[in-house]
């Protein structure tokens, strides 16, 4: 059970019968479950009989009662649908609507299905019926009457067929996320996505939401569930041709509208629009706003707080720092951007120490961190150390001692200072103790080569 104020997950001891038996359902999978009121109704699945090694197609219907933590098998009239998986469920009212799944074979029909009684109730729709399918996906959003299809769903954005996907009800948006889709350039041909689409019931078309922060991992065979505007994704499963993983992650999609804090802030980097002073950086004008500037970076703050002639100037020139780097630095005080360009990470490193942008900084070390090369790695050791870059000094160091043989010959490593040429070999020192061999074998070694010049002689 997970809680989704304090976002715990707990197992809840499930209640036994009166002679002490365990009333949980068979282990399955691709089964569904339905909410009704505080009951949670499952149907089908199936299970691998270990023995024989055949899949059972389950036709029982299970219920979890949530305020009791007890399981009970309900009695029922009727005939129970075929059992299968992959199937799905829908909750209307005080009913339940089976549609689909798989035996070996797929299933067409829709079951209609009251959650007391699991009966057929012998009315038939109308309309274009549904192709056979597993692994879809059944939502209810208003209350249609008059037992019709209709569809498909052609307009907007292009949407892949998929699989094993989740679809999901906030507010009336139906929100479907990741899946399977067959994808004829991969060997393995199916693919999972984490793409979040909506159903413009309207218009009868696809939007494809392009996310406002990173997105989970890749998945299919998941499960979501909504509360309040929020759905919760818990676990799936993801295939590639070099793995089969199962993802034990649980993810939140947030369908509130996300900050455009940052994006309001971006119109104004590098914009005249109510700009107070211009940066002149190298032969480059750049427009900004001094409250920004004093908001996020302690180096404008306390010029703009000096009282000094430089607090009132409408004009400042920044020198010792290429006009490129400046703008990215001046990008990241406007919008918090973290990209960090491999070719422009050292310089903006000690662009970001000088003006004291700290979180600037750190992302410039975790990227540098991240491409050292024996190629490189001199220069960074210079730079880092300049900078008070401990942290980067510490990997740059390493890098040489794992590499000492390739790196101690290139000239950038015989240009370093003599201090840090001091912390390489005192680093390297041990290394070396122990590849020396014991004092007592050296001296044979060493008078045997002796012996050795005399025979010679």
């Amino acid at each position: 059970m997970l809680d989704t104020v304090n976002m715990t997950l707990t197992y809840p001891q499930v209640l036994q019968d009166a002679e002490g038996r365990s009333t949980t359902p068979d282990d399955r999978e691709g089964h569904t479950a339905s909410v009704v009121d505080q009951q949670i109704y499952i149907f089908g699945g199936t299970w691998e009989d270990e023995k024989t090694g055949v899949n059972a197609y389950l036709d029982d219907l299970h219920v979890f009662d949530v305020a009791s933590y007890s399981w009970m098998k309900p009695a029922y009239t009727g005939s129970p649908p075929e059992g299968r998986e992959g199937h799905s469920a829908a909750v209307i009212g005080r009913l339940i609507f089976i549609f689909g799944g798989t035996r070996g074979t797929w299933v067409q029909e829709a079951e209609r299905t009251p959650h007391r009684e699991l009966e057929d109730e012998g009315e038939s729709a109308h309309g274009q019926l549904p192709s056979q399918r597993e692994g879809h996906s059944a939502c209810v959003v208003g209350c249609a009457t008059g037992g019709v299809w209709w569809g498909p769903f052609t307009a907007g954005d292009s949407f892949l067929e998929r699989r094993y996907h989740t679809a999901s009800v906030v507010e009336g948006r139906l929100l479907v996320f990741g899946g399977q889709y067959y994808d004829y350039g991969k060997d393995l041909h199916f693919e999972c996505s984490n793409a979040v689409c909506e159903i413009d019931l309207e218009q009868l078309a696809w939007r494809i939401h392009p996310p406002s922060s990173p997105s989970p991992l890749k998945r299919a065979c998941h499960a979501a569930g909504v509360v309040g505007k929020c759905v919760y994704v818990v676990g799936g499963r993801y295939w590639d041709e070099q793995e089969d993983d199962y993802i034990f992650l649980n993810d939140v999609l947030d369908t509130r509208p996300s900050s455009s804090l940052a994006s309001d802030w971006r119109r104004y980097f590098n914009s005249e629009l109510l700009s107070d002073v211009c940066l002149l950086v190298g032969d480059m004008r750049i427009p900004a706003h001094r409250v920004v500037l004093a908001a996020r970076c302690d180096f404008f703050a306390r010029m703009f707080a000096s009282g000094m002639r430089e607090a009132t100037e409408e004009e400042l020139p920044i020198v010792d720092v290429s006009p490129p780097v400046f703008q990215l630095l001046l990008e990241h005080l406007y919008t918090d951007s973290s990209a960090v360009p491999e070719e422009s990470a050292l310089e903006l490193f000690a662009a970001a120490d000088r003006f004291g942008v700290e979180r600037l900084r750190a992302l410039c070390s975790d990227r540098i961190e991240g491409m050292l090369s024996a190629a490189n790695v001199c220069d960074v050791l210079t730079v880092a150390d300049q900078h008070n870059g401990a942290e980067l000094v510490e990997a740059a160091v390493s890098h040489i001692v794992e590499n000492f043989g390739e790196i101690h010959c290139s000239p950038p490593f015989r240009e370093l200072s003599r201090p840090l040429l001091d912390v390489v070999h005192a680093a390297i020192a041990p290394r070396l103790v122990l590849a020396a061999p014991p004092a007592g074998l050296a001296a044979e070694a060493g008078g045997s080569r002796q012996s050795a010049r005399r025979h010679s002689t």
